[in-house]
Formats: C-alpha cells, structure tokens, sequence
C-alpha cells in the first residue's frame, strides 16, 4: 500500500504541473488581428507570406530634399549669361568679379547636377532592392530594418560620390592641368620671342602671400568689384577650387547680391535665410557638397502596404498551460481507477508469490542435518 500510494502521488503531481503545449491556426489574418497576436502571444507568431519576394518600391516612399541653391535661379541660364557678359576680360583684373564671375555658378550647376544624379540613383536603388522574408514581420523591426538599410546605402552612395570627386580634384592638380580661365597657369614669352615651336613656356600663379598653385591647390584670395571685396566668394587655383572653398554668403544678401548683380536683373532675389537648413549660412561649398546639396532624407515606410503586399493566409502560434482544477480532479480520478485495477490484476500473484517465498524460507530453516 505504501508503494501504490507513492506511485499515485507522483503521477499526480507530475500530471498536475505538467505543461502542455497547443497550435492555434487563425485563418485569413487582418493586419489588426496580427498586431493583437504579437502582443497576446509575441514571437510565437508564425504567419506565411504568399509573396515572397518584393521591392521596397510596393511600401516605401523615398525622396531627398536638395539646398536651395539647387533649385535658385543663380544656376539658371539668364543669371549665368548676364554674369557672362560679352567674355572679353583681358582687361580685367583676374581677381575682379565682373572676370571671372561666371565660373563661380558654371561649377555650381555642374555640382548641383551632379548631386542630384547621385541622388536620383541613390533613390532608384533603394526603390528597386528587394525584401525577401517568408514570415510577416513586426512593425518595429521592419521599420528599424528598413531605416537601417535606407541610411547605410545613401551613407555608401555619399561617401563615393564624394571620394570620385575628390580624386578628380587630385588629378587635375597633380598633372597641372591648365584651366582656360588662366587661375593656376598662364603662358610667359618674358619678352623672349625665339622659343623652340614645340615648347610654350609657362609660369604658376600666386593666390595670397608665398602660395604657388604649381605647389598647392588650397591657394585663395579675396575677389574684389571695384575696391569692394565681394563677401563669401575667393580666388583659388581654378574654378573649382574657387568656387568649394567659397560660401554662398553674397548670395543670401540683397546689398551683396545688389552689388554683383552687374546687368540688374530684376527677377534676381537673394536666397530665403528663413528657410530650415542643416547647413550654416556662412558654410563652405565644400561642405555642401560633401553632403550632395542634401537639406535632408525623406522616407515613408507604409508597413499597412507591406502587410498587404505580404498577403498572409494563415497565422499560427504555440501556447502552454497548466490543467485547471476539473483537469486534475479527472486525472486523480484515472489514475486512481487505472492503479486500483493493476493492482487487482497482480495482488493475487503477489500473494502467491509472498506465500511461496515463505514456505521456502521456512523449509530452509526447518531442514534436518543428519548429524555423522
């Protein structure tokens, strides 16, 4: 009795405590019946996509706010051929405005151009990549997942747009190309007419004290109309130069604008001070363009699309739990019915067995040895 009450208790307690798991299927999920699954039953949600495989483009909305410069009209043709003028500026000093004007905003439109070709292809990669996932995902993680990716490929786009730049920078220095607007060589006879024809022989300019462009490319100086110095802009090693190691200071001013605005142009108006920026007024071209002009990113991650898109049949989950109380009351009930029956079923042999092992003891004991 001892036995079978040990033998029940432990069953009992086992089958009590015991966990059982069970899968629930919940057929044709809403995308508000999901979001209370995961958070009812969180990660143990499973719930099949019918499309695998989709680009960013179904739920994603992407696009990139340039600099205003950008879209000024100081990179349009009526404002650069008035600074153009009739090109005819032999007689104008090289560091007067009204000479070299003109380079300033050819290099900003070819620059702005540039940019939002990076932009552009930055956008139309990220719209076609594709997502592939054969479970629905949470809408925190897909939003975290999707910005990651977004910021590390505009991050690499910008880097290497910027790293070819650079290297076209280095190039043109380190051959000493010539520019045709003579900021970093010009061609010297030093009133010697008999030179051999296949030599032309050449000097390096100086822009500032004891700064050669035969040495550096980082040589600048004012840039004047008149006497008056023309703020923000400098004078560098060739228009390039000129131009990234300038601001657009002038150009947010209306005495400054007043002041190279040499034709008068009328529907010229400074650029809107007012306007949020991520940049300084007084930052350098260089510094805009090491971010691609961009003011910033704008994205729209539509996770009730990609729901959609996704397009789940069926969700399943797990869950586990203890038996209530009618739950253990049947399961004592049964292993109490099942115990008594078995042991009903062996007793009788138990006892016989008993009886037998008794009766051989006590014939043991009881044996006469004949004494010799």
């Amino acid at each position: 009795m001892i036995l079978w009450a040990l033998v029940f208790t432990i069953l009992v307690v086992y089958k009590s405590l015991a966990k059982e798991v069970f899968t629930i299927r919940v057929e044709q999920p809403t995308e508000t019946t999901y979001e209370q699954l995961i958070r009812s039953v969180s990660l143990s949600v499973q719930c099949p996509c019918a499309r695998l495989l989709f680009t960013y483009d179904a739920f994603v909305q992407l696009e990139a706010q340039m600099h205003q410069i950008c879209t000024s009209q100081f990179i349009d043709g009526p404002w650069i051929e008035s600074i153009f003028g009739d090109g005819n500026w032999s007689h104008i000093p090289t560091n007067e405005f009204r000479s070299r004007g003109v380079a300033y905003f050819l290099v900003q439109q070819s620059l702005c151009t540039l940019a939002q070709l990076t932009v552009n292809s930055t956008i139309l990669f990220l719209r076609s990549k594709y997502i592939f996932n054969g479970q629905v995902i949470p809408k925190e993680q897909l939003l975290l997942q999707i910005k990651t990716d977004i910021d590390t490929t505009i991050d690499w786009n910008i880097l290497t747009f910027v790293a070819i730049f650079r290297l076209g920078r280095e190039i043109i220095q380190k051959n000493q190309l010539i520019n045709v607007f003579s900021l970093n060589w010009v061609y010297s006879l030093e009133g010697n007419n008999q030179v051999p024809y296949y030599r032309i022989p050449t000097r390096p300019i100086s822009h500032g004290p004891n700064c050669s462009c035969a040495t550096s490319s980082a040589c600048t100086e004012p840039v004047f109309i008149g006497n008056e110095i023309v703020p923000g802009f400098t004078l560098g090693c060739s228009p390039m130069e000129s131009l990234l190691r300038s601001t657009l200071t002038c150009l947010y001013n209306q005495t400054c604008l007043n002041l190279i605005n040499i034709r008068n142009l009328s529907f010229i108006h400074p650029l809107d001070a007012s306007l949020p920026s991520r940049f300084m007024l007084n930052s350098t071209v260089e510094n805009l363009t090491a971010n691609a002009f961009v003011e910033q990113w704008l994205y729209n991650i539509s996770y009730s699309t990609f729901y959609s898109t996704c397009q789940p049949s069926i969700c399943t989950y797990s869950v586990s739990k203890r038996k209530d109380l009618l739950e253990v009351i049947t399961i004592i009930l049964g292993l109490y019915s099942g115990l008594t029956l078995i042991l009903r079923l062996i007793a009788p042999l138990l006892i016989s067995a008993s009886n037998l092992v008794s009766v051989l003891v006590w014939r043991r004991n009881n044996t006469v040895v004949p004494f010799t």
